[in-house]
């Protein structure tokens, strides 16, 4: 448990050249003042975080943050996600530099956050897919799942058996460039 702290529950940053590989099981990042937990990897090398039966609830910005930047590719999978009541995004992932974006995120229950409540940047070369199933995605401040394709690359949604509900602006917000 990674809860009721100061900043960040959880910031795990990658500096150099090298890759950023993380896995949580079980494990809570609530009521922070900052975000439940960040990931970022700065430089060239790869990002991949693997999720299961994980909470980023209740913060004072987005329940999870993953960053990559440089040349490199950014991955997520997980299964069991929960982002509720966040002052932020329940979710939120960048992908700078070339490289590819990978998520797949099954049984997802994000609710009520302050802005988006999964949201996606890829910004400079490389393609997008992403796969959200199974859950709800309802109550966001502004979109309830938000990509952004910002350069050339492939691009792919999936989102199945998902209910995408009562939020502020747009259920579901979708923008290749």
């Amino acid at each position: 448990t990674f809860s009721r702290n100061h900043e960040q529950g959880l910031d795990i940053e990658e500096l150099d050249g090298g890759s950023l590989l993380a896995a949580l099981r079980r494990v809570e990042a609530n009521k922070n003042l900052n975000r439940g937990a960040r990931f970022v990897e700065t430089l060239d090398g790869d990002q991949s975080l693997t999720l299961g039966h994980v909470d980023f609830s209740a913060n004072g910005d987005d329940g999870l943050r993953i960053d990559e930047g440089g040349l490199g590719s950014q991955s997520l999978r997980g299964c069991t996600y929960t982002a509720s009541e966040n002052a932020g995004d329940g979710l939120q992932g960048e992908e700078r530099g070339e490289g590819a974006v990978s998520i797949c995120l099954r049984d997802v229950l994000v609710e009520n956050n302050t802005s988006d409540g999964i949201k996606f940047e890829e910004f400079d070369a490389g393609s997008a897919a992403i796969e959200v199933r199974d859950g709800s995605i309802t109550g966001q401040g502004t979109q309830g799942f938000d990509l952004d394709e910002q350069a050339d690359g492939e691009f792919s949604v999936t989102l199945a058996d998902l209910v995408i509900s009562g939020n502020a602006l747009e259920g579901v917000d979708v923008t290749e460039r």
